[in-house]
């Protein structure tokens, strides 16, 4: 109920923001409620470097200390790329969609595909830039409402933004808009912590199939 809850409320935080458009924030900032399955290594220090593990893919599991953070493969990112059997979801005017494995639920919130046993989620959508004034401000925003302090912002330039939470988070977070001159194809998708070594591959999958559909 909890992982329910927690869930829920980062996907109205982001369907606030699209509504109210690039005032005040709602909140904050958006944090992991769950207890983290694995405490960081003694004597670690956190860092914000958004700089990919090296060697590392999207199938390793995280190990809970800062350097284990395992970060998606940022090429693939919104490339469309959608395996064999996965089902489409499109944002509510249709323009962009996203895939989802078949076993995951589509309809118990518009725009949001949810995992069995609630392990994860994703949320797509497609809103005018100018519900936060330009692309600049929508990179603002995101930054200030997601994913606290040690967030790892990893692609930021006119076409792409990504940002993922920190090593301080017990969840995968990831959070990708696309700049399509008018709106924004946006994503976040949320791996609860102790789903990461089952669904964290996945869910950068379901990144990876972003895509505008005109």
């Amino acid at each position: 109920m909890t992982a329910l809850r927690s869930l829920a409320a980062a996907s109205i935080v982001l369907a606030t923001l699209a509504a109210c458009g690039g005032g005040s924030p709602p909140t904050p900032n958006v944090t992991p409620t769950r207890t983290p399955t694995s405490q960081p290594t003694a004597g670690a220090t956190p860092t914000s470097a958004a700089t990919p593990t090296t060697g590392a893919s999207e199938t390793d599991a995280p190990t809970g200390s800062p350097t284990g953070v395992v970060l998606p493969e940022l090429a693939r990112i919104a490339s469309g790329e959608t395996p064999s059997g996965w089902q489409e979801l499109r944002s509510s005017d249709g323009a962009c969609r996203m895939a989802v494995p078949s076993d995951w639920d589509t309809t118990t919130m518009a725009g949001t595909a949810i995992a069995p046993a609630f392990g994860g989620q994703a949320s797509i959508s497609n809103d005018p830039v100018a519900n936060w004034g330009s692309w600049e401000d929508y990179i603002n925003t995101m930054q200030t409402v997601f994913f606290g302090p040690d967030k790892l912002v990893l692609v930021e330039n006119d076409e792409l933004f990504v940002m993922a939470a920190g090593p301080s988070s017990a969840d995968g977070s990831v959070l990708v808009g696309t700049n399509r001159g008018e709106t924004v194809c946006g994503v976040l998708m949320i791996i609860q912590g102790n789903a990461i070594p089952d669904l964290l591959a996945t869910g950068y999958q379901v990144l990876y199939s972003l895509a505008a559909t005109d």
